[in-house]
């Protein structure tokens, strides 16, 4: 089993055992929550209507966690994974009034609470980043060290860890 998928099954069992309620992960206490089912049909329908291709790692994510939260602290932070049925109204919350519409191209997946933005820079080879709310948006391609998703998920659990 890979690295990345020991994760997911990891992930799918913190939130089995916490259904939202604090529990203890590494040093820290954490919640975790599925929002809703991501079924393959919602995946292809996204990917149909708008064009694109999701990475396959993020596609397993979704399948196996669905729309999801995780490491949500005792202060309310946490990564939170929207389901694709909310891709387009998340970014156009984003985007109001900064000038720019960069949806689908960048497509934002995952409110991490903290202000920014995460998701993909769909067509490059290392698609995933956080986007920094200080930065405008039509410099967060440039300005966004990306990698591929189950690099930073992994990355993402050690920070978390503690």
């Amino acid at each position: 089993m890979s690295t990345f998928n020991k994760t997911l099954s990891l992930l799918q069992d913190l939130i089995k055992q916490s259904g939202g309620k604090p529990i203890h992960f590494g040093n820290e206490t954490y919640c975790f929550s599925r929002q809703s089912e991501v079924t393959p049909e919602q995946l292809m329908l996204f990917e149909q209507q708008y064009n694109v291709r999701l990475p396959e790692d993020f596609k397993t994510f979704l399948l196996t966690l669905g729309a999801c939260t995780l490491f949500e602290d005792e202060r309310g932070f946490s990564d939170q994974f929207y389901a694709p049925d909310q891709w387009e109204s998340y970014a156009k919350e984003v985007f109001e009034g900064t000038g720019v519409y960069l949806f689908p191209h960048i497509l934002l997946v995952c409110y991490p609470n903290v202000g920014h933005q995460a998701g993909f820079v769909l067509g490059e080879e290392d698609q995933f980043g956080i986007f920094y709310s200080d930065v405008p948006p039509e410099e967060w391609e440039e300005d966004t060290e990306l990698m591929p998703f189950s690099q930073w998920l992994e990355e993402e659990m050690e920070i978390c860890k503690g």
